[in-house]
């Protein structure tokens, strides 16, 4: 499912001349996973994991899906920053139940401790707009119906 949406944002991309990230190494993952344990308290998925090791975070049509780390990205002529999954949940309190994976501004696309759902919430007031049965659901979701 993940390889498709992929596949698809890639030959969009390529149609303006842009690139997607590369690849999380394997380093990079491992890392995150271990500060994912320790610093939000969750195992990663391994949707997640796999969508980090085709690309490394992805920004495309509005819709934010967080890497390894923040970074800043550049190409001929755009620059943005692509948020980090830690640093992105620090950011929005750690007091929260949720874990934030994707935003597009209006909603984020989250992973809730306490029920074990993912979910797609209103940004702003975190009123609960869908419920998914995987993170691949929930991104697929998140590129198709909310960009």
């Amino acid at each position: 499912m993940i390889d498709e949406l992929l596949k698809v944002i890639r030959d969009e991309a390529a149609e303006f001349d842009e690139q997607l990230p590369g690849p999380a190494t394997q380093q990079q993952v491992d890392e995150l996973r271990t500060r994912a344990r320790k610093e939000l308290g969750i195992e990663l998925p391994e949707g997640y994991v796999k969508f980090l090791l085709r690309h490394n975070g992805i920004h495309w049509d509005g819709m934010s899906v967080y890497g390894t780390e923040p970074r800043r990205i550049r190409d001929e002529d755009s620059e943005y920053n692509l948020g980090g999954l830690i640093e992105e949940n620090v950011n929005r309190g750690l007091n929260r139940p949720y874990i934030t994976f994707a935003d597009n501004g209006d909603e984020e696309f989250v992973f809730d401790k306490n029920t074990g759902k993912y979910l797609c919430l209103d940004a702003i007031g975190l009123g609960q707009n869908e419920i998914y049965r995987s993170f691949d659901s929930m991104i697929k979701d998140a590129f198709e119906n909310h960009t």
